[in-house]
């Protein structure tokens, strides 16, 4: 369902400085009026009663959908609209909820600030103390390029071409992970990107705000993960096999950062799912991909730096907008992901 806006005349309320009425998950960059984000996935949380309840957003363009997650259970995506406004929530009256508002969209359609919750008969609970979906202690990062930010995850077939509507961070494979595992995920994707040499995401890595390379982020600034994932390579090998010289020094200095911001972090070297050795005929893309991620792996020596196969897309599992993994595949891959941080981190 889709929500739009609403006219409201509530007054709106926010959190105390001194209490954590709602939390933020992800890139987010505080103003006096609320809290802003252009990543992918980024995500409020917050437990909340209420017998009616709004949340008020500012966002830069009109092409920004964020997913309702109401107890574990997808329910509305509120359709902003360019400037300022508030959306109706839909949240059962009653007994507390865990409220989960995500950004499906990606950074590219612009900034979007939170402004808070409104309504009536509104009681809180710090959103921390409800570990029954989420822990707040458990975070992996998510790095990598449209497959990662969720490109045309609900497009219908493989012709269909790009539309904010087809965009979903939500059923991407880093938040089916997190629900799995329930962690907290950070999405840094862009689609198109590479890892080396132009066009890339370590140029736009270090921004809250990558559209405008603005909004300084430093890895001290938000909660360490323990487990990163770097999925990135389709968009170098688009056009043929990249110089290996210079694509492994791009990937090794790149993976050196990652490891220096994250000392004790588990960090995966993703493949899939849109690389295979069947097309180009004869290139075998993938493969040359695998033995390369393993030779940087064999030159860093660390044993929490492992390769992680996504497996190929299948046709029979359906395809997204302009051959994009859909949320079956999607799906399959979060799982996958989430079967790895179980075995090495332990986490039930």
């Amino acid at each position: 369902m889709i929500t739009g806006l609403v006219l409201a005349t509530l007054t709106l309320q926010r959190p105390p400085a001194a209490a954590t009425k709602w939390e933020t998950i992800g890139r987010f960059q505080r103003s006096e009026k609320g809290v802003s984000c252009e990543w992918p996935g980024s995500a409020i949380r917050t437990s909340i009663a209420a017998s009616k309840l709004t949340a008020e957003f500012t966002a830069s363009t009109a092409n920004d959908r964020w997913q309702v997650e109401i107890d574990g259970v997808p329910t509305q995506v509120l359709k902003l609209g360019k400037g300022n406004g508030r959306y109706t929530i839909d949240l059962p009256s009653g007994r507390m909820h865990q409220v989960l508002l995500v950004r499906r969209s990606e950074a590219f359609q612009g900034s979007t600030e939170f402004r808070g919750f409104a309504g009536t008969g509104v009681r809180y609970q710090n959103p921390s103390d409800d570990e029954s979906l989420y822990r707040n202690d458990r975070r992996i990062e998510i790095i990598g390029d449209s497959i990662s930010a969720g490109y045309g995850v609900d497009g219908k077939k493989k012709e269909e071409p790009y539309s904010p509507e087809t965009a979903n961070a939500y059923l991407t494979y880093g938040w089916v992970a997190a629900r799995q595992v329930k962690a907290l995920p950070t999405i840094v994707a862009w689609s198109g990107k590479k890892m080396w040499p132009d066009n890339t995401i370590p140029e736009i890595y270090d921004y809250v705000f990558p559209s405008r390379k603005t909004g300084a982020w430093s890895p001290d600034s938000t909660p360490k993960p323990q487990a990163v994932v770097i999925n990135l390579a389709t968009n170098d090998f688009g056009r043929g096999i990249p110089d290996e010289k210079g694509w492994k020094g791009g990937y090794s200095a790149f993976l050196k950062k990652v490891r220096k911001n994250y000392p004790s972090a588990y960090i995966y070297l993703a493949t899939g799912s849109m690389m295979s050795d069947s097309w180009p005929v004869g290139a075998r893309h993938l493969s040359t991909l695998k033995s390369w991620l393993d030779s940087i792996q064999t030159e860093m020596s660390d044993p929490k730096i492992k390769r992680l196969d996504f497996p190929v897309q299948q046709e029979s599992d359906g395809i997204g907008s302009s051959w994009h993994p859909n949320a079956v595949t999607q799906a399959k891959m979060g799982r996958l992901l989430a079967v790895a941080l179980k075995g090495d981190l332990g986490w039930k």
